[in-house]
């Protein structure tokens, strides 16, 4: 499962394009793919990135050869959820 979560920190930072240190430039470039797909999209844009990337996330990982082959032959299932902070609901959105 890979798990996204709202008010996410890391996707805040990207979509600002603020000075960052350390790794998360690279962290921040990774994300704005998220940011883009979602930009026009109506509701919050930090949650619906969050939802975005966790998605994406996914499909990369179906994208290796070993966990894909694994996919393929039902041995393996990769899901995408959103945790609600507020709420404390897990959504799975894929």
């Amino acid at each position: 499962m890979i798990l996204g979560h709202s008010r996410c920190g890391a996707i805040e930072a990207a979509a600002a394009r603020g000075s960052m240190e350390g790794h998360l430039p690279c962290l921040a470039a990774a994300i704005q793919p998220s940011l883009d797909e979602v930009k026009d999209k109506p509701g919050d844009l930090i949650n619906n990135a969050s939802k975005a990337n966790t998605k994406m996330i996914g499909q990369k990982l179906l994208s290796e050869p070993i966990l894909a082959a694994r996919a393929n032959a039902d041995k393996l299932r990769v899901v995408a959820a959103f945790y609600d902070l507020d709420t404390g609901v897990v959504e799975v959105i894929s």
